[in-house]
């Protein structure tokens, strides 16, 4: 009888092991926001689907913002276009920064259907200002529910790169060999008194 029940320890352990990087289902956007006061600056998405980056132009992302392009014409426009051309990091021009500063400046990556989504990274300007590079991000479905969001996500650091832990809400055989864990680490400690 102790065997199993440190048996049900052991799976239930691996069952809390496993929630903490998990796949979210069904991503057809890719939102991030500003946290901060100043203008948004992404240098690149990579969103990872099955080995590939379905968040470049050659994979049919698209993109939409808040505002963007400073400056707005001539050659040096840092239009959101450059976080989707496989780039990462850059610096000025050749990245997303928005045309205003301010809280709630955000770019959205379109992918081109709906992804199983196993890891994203955002990365932020190598050049300058990398205390801006702090973002919110949100999955979202094609209908624009939210699947996933993480607050915070901070690519000022020497590789220029936000890491975005993927989580999800375990599903019901998770929870329930995560709960006989419990159970058998509750039923180990208290036979042993």
């Amino acid at each position: 009888m102790k065997k199993l029940i440190i048996s049900f320890a052991l799976l239930g352990a691996m069952g809390l092991a496993n929630l903490a990087n998990a796949t979210v289902i069904g991503v057809n956007q890719i939102k991030i926001t500003s946290t901060n006061t100043t203008s948004l600056q992404i240098s690149e998405v990579v969103a990872i689907s099955g080995g590939f980056d379905v968040a470049l132009t050659s994979a049919g992302a698209t993109t939409a913002d808040g505002g963007w392009g400073w400056p707005s014409t001539g050659a040096n426009n840092s239009h959101p276009g450059h976080t989707i051309d496989g780039i990462a990091p850059s610096g000025w021009p050749n990245i997303f920064h928005s045309n205003s500063p301010g809280a709630g400046e955000f770019l959205t990556v379109i992918l081109s259907g709906s992804y199983n989504i196993d890891s994203l990274s955002i990365f932020g300007r190598n050049d300058c200002c990398s205390g801006r590079d702090i973002y919110d991000v949100e999955l979202l479905d094609a209908s624009g529910s939210l699947l996933f969001s993480a607050n915070g996500q901070s690519a000022n650091n020497a590789a220029h790169e936000a890491v975005v832990v993927l989580t999800t809400v375990p599903e019901p055989g998770s929870l329930a060999l995560l709960s006989l864990g419990v159970l058998g680490l509750w039923r180990v400690r208290h036979h042993k008194a």
